[in-house]
């Protein structure tokens, strides 16, 4: 942004009043008056003087009581910003380019364009690089652990085999015993029967001989 886009963007914010253009990195107890400022505010972080004069710009507003101390906000502040556009500059240099803009519209040299884009080219190269070993590690890994993983689930498929079978064969035994003494005690049962209807029979026939000896 150029230095009237700023000053307007500033106008349209609506928490702004007033505007002063060419205000000094260093504010002095004439120019508060001048303007009639009743506080600075700004961060605590101490700013140096780029004259060399002073460690901090707002030393002399701070010794007059006029300054009000602010929260800064990680990620949009000035400084973070350039420091990340700085930091990534050639990242953006090459996206823009990439997006149809010129060198001239980035200002920036037939060399320096050339030479990021040659560093881009070696960068996309060592990422395919990367992955094709990558690629290729995993295959080598699979050749070499095959046998043991194979192994690995044989043996897990046999132990729940083994436990099914079991668990199958214990079930069965159980019905058995169920039915077998299910089948016992209807034996008793009968042969109970049995006893009962021959002892009535052996009463019966004590009666008939005894009827027949009184006939007599």
């Amino acid at each position: 942004m150029t230095e009237d886009e700023r000053y307007e963007s500033l106008r349209h914010c609506k928490w702004v009043d007033e505007v002063i253009p060419d205000a000094p990195w260093v504010v002095t107890e004439e120019f508060l008056d001048k303007h009639n400022i009743d506080f600075v505010a700004h961060d605590s972080l101490p700013y140096a003087d780029a004259s060399g004069a002073g460690n901090d710009v707002y030393e002399h507003v701070k010794k007059l009581g006029k300054f009000k101390e602010t929260q800064r906000t990680d990620g949009i502040s000035t400084s973070d910003i350039i420091m990340r556009i700085v930091k990534d500059y050639n990242e953006y240099v090459m996206r823009n380019l990439a997006r149809g803009y010129t060198r001239k519209d980035l200002g920036v040299s037939y060399v320096k364009e050339k030479r990021l884009r040659v560093n881009m080219g070696l960068k996309n190269l060592r990422d395919r690089v990367k992955q094709h070993q990558e690629k290729v590690g995993e295959k080598e890994e699979w050749v070499e652990n095959a046998d043991r993983w194979v192994a690995g689930f044989l043996e897990k498929f046999e132990e729940g085999c083994h436990s099914m079978g079991t668990a199958i064969k214990e079930r069965i035994q159980e019905r058995l015993i169920k039915a077998q003494s299910s089948d016992f005690g209807s034996l008793l049962q009968y042969d109970s029967y049995d006893s009962d209807e021959a002892k009535e029979n052996d009463e019966d026939e004590d009666e008939d001989e005894l009827f027949e000896d009184v006939k007599e």
